[in-house]
């Protein structure tokens, strides 16, 4: 199944910030887990990683730096079996 992450608006600048926790459905098995350069995705309550596995319900939250400027946007993709999300935040303008 298709999934995304909510939007985070007015980031400050140049910050890590964390998505709100999902729990991706319709995957049967393990999925391998890749994400975006620069980002960093959290499998339940795992150290953050740039690649792993997912398991049916498993929690998962991504973060990554806002941009250095106001009103950009930042976007990781997290890939999950083959199937992308995106997490996106915006800065304050």
């Amino acid at each position: 199944n298709a999934f995304a992450f909510p939007d985070l608006n007015n980031a400050a600048l140049n910050t890590r910030v964390k998505s709100a926790a999902i729990w991706p459905s319709g995957f049967v098995g393990a999925q391998a887990v890749t994400i975006s350069a620069g980002s960093e995705f959290r499998i339940g309550s795992a150290s953050w990683a740039t690649s792993g596995t997912f398991n049916p319900g498993d929690r998962v939250i991504v973060r990554h730096t806002t941009a250095n400027k106001a009103s950009w946007r930042t976007t990781t993709t997290l890939t999950i079996g083959g199937v992308d999300g995106t997490f996106t935040s915006t800065t304050a303008p």
